[in-house]
């Protein structure tokens, strides 16, 4: 990217970090999965920055945000989007979302219609049912996660992009140094995100009103959202569409680049523009540039 800028928003006492390329274009925000942070957009970054004002935000105990004991649950996330959002000023920004990031999106849609333009949301962890409803088999699963997290973060930067390359033969070169960084960097208050009480996925995806596309792997290479919870979900929405990528698993963009692209670039070219600008007075068209001093000063004509 050719130029980055970097700050952060306080929200209930937690900073919240964002990374920001340029605000003279459409803005379009990126919320990252569980364990990375707002750098691992990578080539879609690169690929998106030519159209959009990218702000790509480290969710709270990800990246360098705060990690404060509480407020992981998808919709407490939305917020830290919300107040990112208001603080920069951004109207109607696009959202995309990767897992985790995906059901903060939708959320935030859900929550705040008005703040978001359109959404694209990557593989949401959205089941059915929910795995909270097998407790014994959902405790196994976390705590293999959380055990695997813990255990990147003291191993050294080459450690965990060997481990990435053998796990991950697809993905670009590319991804893996910011990937691998962003594993040293998640800190263990995320298991709030395991423990907190959700709601179903349905009623969030119900309240859902903006233009949305749900982009899907394969199950049995590990995506989460089967066919049967696509086709439910694409039930809800008036404005809303599903794509389907086949041969990759969880990962969708860094199994699959080219594929992802073309099918979310045109998405959000259609949907997420910068704000048209206010109704001129009849003052200001019938002001002009000063002919004889040229000093930008203006002088009204009369009707």
């Amino acid at each position: 990217m050719s130029r980055l800028f970097y700050g952060h928003v306080l929200h209930e006492g937690a900073k919240i970090h964002y990374y920001r390329t340029s605000d003279q274009k459409p803005p379009l925000v990126l919320l990252h999965g569980l364990s990375d942070n707002g750098m691992c957009w990578g080539n879609l970054a690169l690929a998106l920055e030519a159209d959009f004002d990218l702000v790509m935000v480290d969710a709270r105990g990800h990246g360098l945000s705060d990690a404060p004991e509480g407020g992981y649950a998808p919709r407490e996330q939305a917020e830290d989007v919300s107040a990112v959002i208001r603080e920069l000023g951004l109207e109607k920004p696009g959202v995309i979302g990767h897992s985790m990031g995906a059901m903060t999106a939708a959320e935030l849609a859900a929550a705040h219609p008005e703040l978001v333009g359109a959404l694209v949301l990557e593989d949401p962890a959205w089941r059915n049912p929910l795995p909270e409803e097998n407790p014994a088999d959902w405790q196994a699963v976390v705590e293999g996660m959380m055990g695997r997290m813990m255990s990147n973060r003291q191993k050294s930067l080459d450690e965990i992009m060997t481990a990435g390359r053998a796990d991950n033969p697809t993905w670009d070169e590319s991804e893996f140094f910011q990937w691998a960084k962003a594993k040293q960097q998640v800190r263990p208050q995320v298991a709030g995100f395991f423990q907190a009480e959700r709601r179903p996925w349905q009623e969030t995806a119900r309240a859902i009103t903006c233009p949305v596309l749900l982009v899907c792997g394969d199950p049995q290479r590990g995506a989460i959202v089967t066919p049967e919870v696509a086709e439910e979900a694409a039930k809800f929405w008036k404005q809303g569409s599903v794509g389907v990528i086949d041969g990759v698993g969880h990962n969708i963009r860094r199994e699959a680049f080219e594929d992802f692209y073309h099918l979310v670039h045109p998405f959000l070219l259609k949907h997420v523009h910068l704000p048209k600008p206010p109704k001129r007075s009849l003052f200001q068209l019938f002001t002009r540039k000063d002919k004889k001093n040229g000093n930008g000063s203006g002088t009204a004509d009369t009707l």
